[in-house]
């Protein structure tokens, strides 16, 4: 066979002594550079093709042919790409002839493409090892921690960085068992100044330290914290990129958790170094993991040997304890709050660090409770239940809720440090820093389920932090006209009933001067309240009824017929697809609801919508059936409205539909769940959406989020975010109720936020252009698919 090398070409195979490409048409090159006979595609990205080949200048010895052939656009872009692919010639020269590090053979240009050919390793990846063989013990650990820490030593002395450690970049060579680092395509000069564009993440997300994620700085350290995520991966089944996408580099301080095995403590400890967000504070290199390794690796790795899960709840390991204590006593110094160290020192190791027992930690709040106080927090109690809550958090709360803000502002400031990631803690940090001081008060409303694993508690998260990071930023900057602003936290469970009770509350409390609702069928059971008692409410998400009859509710998101029409231009003019069959769930009122809105909208739009039945709740249901009927019906679109919290009927048809038909879905299912759980499946699906990063690159809120969180956020983040930013700007320019709703109403009224700017309807609704995404195969996310814009 002769390998067609058009990277773009769908079938490169064609049969010895063809000409020319029986796929693409291009005319085939039997020998690149006269010597290297290519066999088969072995990968392929966004840079071009891998390609397995034969040297027949070395008795067809095998080895790796890379191909440079970026589909980029942009001058910066590419010149970048091609930096980084003539970098890693240049660090594979280099480091010479390791014997676990592949040798480079040839680095030349033919047919305006670069190519770079090394030595074939052949084995399996520590990725394939893990699929095929389960989790890692602890021996196994032991063992690729010996066998990689030499390379990277080696590596680091010629002062070489690697940047992309991950399993699937170390290889269990066949031959010997040994393990070989590879793909040194983003490896750089430790001496070198950062060679990234702010906002361009160098590595794998998850495996990335914090310092490559922001800047592009990378140091050995840097490579030693991927190491550390290695080894969570392999210990967990759990790539670090799906804790990562959740929760941000927080994960880090709970990664015990998630364990499946047990560890000795020594191995702990030291996986608690390499994992440290700081890279100053990580092993600064390896041979000290090395040193530390002979030590522990004298003790027998047998049942006798102590083994510990998770660190408990209420203790924190010893050298986290030593961290948070040196930080809480110069924090102190800096507010110029000690009498006497000693007395700190002994106060803060006793009772910030390590409450006693005799002095019980706060309650958890009564989420189940119909006390409408035990749902309601400016920081006296923990609504967002969460692997962050530990005793420094527990004691800034208890500190709080006995007016001791001071000990409240040391507790929260040393708990954020570690859990950067945490919205909750950061409102607290704030709230405390306010005291007794004047302020201004705004309640946000949401659901919290109080269930570690309830998707609802992921949701919280990302719509508390755009609501934290507005407060943050404004307080930052002197408050509003020189007074800060304090949020209130309320619990509404996604409950009607609940979130009426609460509306009553907050109507009562005349410090409060505007809401945040983040779901509309529950802000619209408490609307008559609302508008009764004249306080105004901005909601994140709303529908086509929110606010009718109401002109105390302003809404962040366009009514849904706005994303109906925007997707149905869409599909029938770009897209030239006329003839839809929809699948949904009917059981869920809401996708009813926008089932008809989408209906109107596609007909409007000059679409027809095809008799196929199909309802995903069908006790009958049969995606191959159902596939059959839409295409016999004339269907050349396919548009699914699934309920979020079961996405598999959708994955079903759309694995049916095998790229057959136009895939297309309804804005709420930009989530990343629709990215893990979809995949291949729902690739080339678009839908419509407020908000993506790409879409506004000079917006700054993308770039302070990722700053502050430690992590991409999303559009729901976005839209929480510019909900309060609108009630900020009525602030500024009245601080009442009535005033602020005056404000907002008026029809020059606009300010600028994370989804553009922000002016209202009469009606309370959204002025704004919904953006289009489609979902197509990408690093960005970590999980091998991207939403990617659709300019």
């Amino acid at each position: 066979m002769i390998c067609c090398l058009n990277p773009d070409c769908p079938k490169p195979q064609n049969p010895d002594g063809t000409n020319f490409c029986l796929s693409c048409g291009i005319g085939l090159t039997p020998l690149l550079r006269s010597r290297y006979r290519i066999i088969e595609p072995l990968g392929g990205g966004g840079f071009g093709r891998t390609y397995l080949a034969e040297d027949v200048d070395k008795l067809a010895e095998r080895c790796v042919v890379k191909q440079f052939a970026p589909q980029l656009q942009g001058s910066w872009s590419l010149k970048k790409a091609t930096e980084l692919f003539q970098e890693e010639a240049k660090r594979l020269q280099q480091l010479g002839e390791h014997p676990q590090i592949p040798t480079l053979y040839a680095y030349f240009e033919e047919n305006n493409y670069l190519y770079l050919v090394q030595q074939f390793i052949e084995g399996q990846n520590l990725l394939q090892e893990l699929q095929d063989e389960g989790v890692f013990n602890e021996a196994k650990i032991r063992e690729l921690l010996s066998g990689l820490l030499p390379v990277l030593q080696a590596i680091h002395q010629q002062q070489v960085i690697h940047r992309d450690i991950k399993p699937d970049n170390i290889i269990r060579r066949q031959s010997d068992g040994k393990l070989v680092l590879i793909d040194f395509g983003v490896a750089k000069q430790a001496t070198a100044t950062a060679i990234a564009r702010p906002g361009t993440t160098i590595g794998s997300f998850g495996y990335a330290p914090m310092e490559q994620i922001q800047g592009g700085e990378a140091y050995p350290a840097s490579d030693l914290y991927g190491l550390g995520a290695t080894c969570f991966h392999l210990l967990t089944e759990i790539p670090p990129r799906e804790v990562w996408l959740r929760q941000g580099y927080s994960w880090i301080a709970g990664w015990r958790q998630y364990l499946r095995k047990p560890i000795s403590q020594e191995l702990a400890d030291i996986f608690d170094r390499l994992l440290q967000e700081n890279h100053k504070q990580r092993y600064q290199s390896a041979t000290l993991v090395l040193q530390d390794l002979n030590i522990n690796t004298q003790l027998p790795l047998q049942s006798n040997v102590p083994f510990t899960r998770v660190t408990p709840p209420q203790q924190l390991p010893q050298h986290t304890r030593e961290l948070a204590t040196q930080k809480n006593i110069l924090l102190l110094i800096s507010l110029g709050v000690i009498g006497s160290l000693i007395a700190v020192i002994i106060r803060m190791a006793g009772e910030i660090i390590s409450p006693s027992p005799d002095q019980p930690y706060p309650q958890q709040a009564r989420v189940n409770s119909g006390d409408k106080e035990a749902r309601i927090s400016l920081g006296d109690k923990i609504l967002l239940v969460s692997a962050q809550t530990n005793p420094l958090k527990q004691a800034g709360v208890r500190a709080f809720a006995s007016k001791d803000f001071p000990t409240a502002v040391t507790n929260f400031q040393a708990y954020w440090t570690n859990n950067p990631n945490d919205p909750e803690g950061l409102i607290y940090l704030n709230n405390a820093k306010i005291g007794k001081s004047q302020s201004l008060k705004v309640a946000v409303s949401l659901p919290i389920n109080g269930n570690l694993n309830n998707p609802n508690d992921n949701v919280s998260k990302e719509l508390l932090r755009g609501v934290a990071q507005a407060q943050d930023e404004v307080n930052k900057n002197g408050g509003i006209n020189g007074i800060p602003l304090q949020l209130e936290i309320a619990n509404d469970e996604g409950n009607r009933d609940i979130a009426q009770q609460l509306a009553s509350e907050f109507v009562q409390d005349s410090s409060t001067l505007a809401v945040i609702g983040l779901n509309w069928q529950i802000s619209e059971a408490a609307k008559q309240i609302y508008q009764k008692h004249g306080l105004v409410m901005v909601n994140t998400t709303t529908n086509t009824s929110l606010g009718v009859g109401s002109s105390y509710i302003f809404s962040i998101s366009p009514d849904t017929r706005v994303f109906a029409d925007t997707l149905a231009r869409y599909i029938t003019q770009k897209a030239n697809v006329k003839n839809i069959a929809i699948c949904a769930d009917l059981t869920a009122s809401s996708i009813n609801e926008t089932l008809n809105t989408y209906n109107r909208s596609i007909n409007l739009a000059g679409g027809k919508i095809t008799r196929t039945d199909c309802d995903f709740k069908d006790p009958n249901f049969n995606s191959s059936i159902i596939m059959g009927k839409a295409i016999s019906d004339g269907a050349d679109g396919l548009l699914l409205l699934p309920a979020l919290k079961n996405l598999k009927p959708a994955i079903d048809i759309a694995r049916a539909n095998n790229s057959k038909l136009a895939l297309f879905t309804h804005g709420g299912m930009y989530t990343i769940d629709t990215l893990i759980q979809g995949r291949e499946n729902f690739k080339g699906m678009v839908l419509p959406v407020l908000w993506h990063p790409n879409a506004m690159p000079s917006n700054p809120f993308r770039e302070n989020a990722v700053k502050l969180w430690h992590g991409p956020v999303n559009a729901r983040t976005a839209s929480s975010y510019d909900a309060l930013q609108t009630i900020i700007a009525g602030l500024k320019q009245a601080q009442t109720r009535s005033g602020l709703q005056e404000t907002i109403s008026k029809p020059g009224f606009s300010t600028p936020g994370a989804t553009g700017k922000i002016e209202f309807l009469p009606s309370g609704e959204r002025i704004a252009q919904p953006l289009l995404v489609k979902i197509e195969p990408g690093p960005i996310s970590g999980v091998g698919y991207d939403f990617v814009w659709v300019p």
